[in-house]
């Protein structure tokens, strides 16, 4: 579970202190935007965990955030 601070760092971090997690849940209700290389730090970090065999969600994103993602 993340909250808060910069999502990306939070989810590594998380994921660090937790190595063994196999999920990843991204609350994004604090995100009130997110630019185009915001997105694509996301998308990296994303790909990175899957890859990894954790399972990352989103919940909470407003829907200018969804629009970007």
């Amino acid at each position: 579970l993340v909250k808060g601070g910069l999502p990306h760092a939070a989810a590594l971090e998380a994921v660090a202190a937790n190595p063994e997690a196999r999920a990843l849940l991204v609350v994004g209700e604090g995100i009130n935007e997110i630019d185009a290389s915001g997105e694509e730090v996301m998308h990296h970090v994303v790909q990175h965990l899957r890859d990894a065999g954790i399972e990352v969600s989103f919940s909470g994103l407003k829907k200018q955030v969804v629009d970007v993602m």
